[in-house]
């Protein structure tokens, strides 16, 4: 468990009270408490973000009966997908920002793959929810070597005057 996972934790049980919690860390309850959390999971999200200048569609990289993928083949299945969208994307997205529907906030992240901050170390940005700044930010991430899951998105131009010239 992860430094910040305690802190969610700590923060999930302040916020609920003590009774509150125990009741939910029961023994008895925490089956009803998973399958509350995986409908939460599962709650339909939006397959587009429509702007003023273009429609991006939300596209999973994950195939069938997989949680998770290296970093490599999510590049590469990017590719393959056609939703890999670089800087001029990326910036007229954060530009925007007010149009990505909400329910999309703290729930996934964008990956940008062909936004290199460094092509030397293989990273890449990510567009993401920051609760600080109440705003989507871009930030940083090594794509090789790490695993990514299902709260992460491609992204791919379906109409965009930016780049159509």
């Amino acid at each position: 468990m992860s430094d910040s996972d305690i802190l969610d934790f700590a923060d999930l049980r302040t916020y609920l009270g003590k009774q509150r919690f125990r009741t939910l860390a029961d023994d008895l309850n925490r089956s009803l408490v998973k399958e509350f959390a995986d409908w939460l999971l599962n709650i339909e999200l939006p397959d587009s973000i429509v702007l003023p200048d273009g429609t991006y569609e939300v596209v999973s990289f994950l195939r069938e009966g997989e949680e998770s993928i290296d970093g490599e083949l999510v590049l590469q299945r990017a590719r393959e997908l056609g939703a890999n969208i670089g800087a001029t994307d990326g910036e007229y997205l954060l530009r925007h920002q007010a149009s990505i529907p909400a329910v999309f906030r703290k729930r996934v992240t964008f990956i940008c793959t062909s936004w290199w901050s460094s092509r030397e170390w293989g990273e890449v940005w990510f567009i993401m929810w920051d609760d600080i700044s109440n705003r989507w930010e871009k930030r940083r991430s090594v794509m090789h070597g790490h695993s990514y899951s299902s709260n992460m998105r491609l992204l791919r131009y379906t109409k965009n005057r930016l780049l159509e010239g």
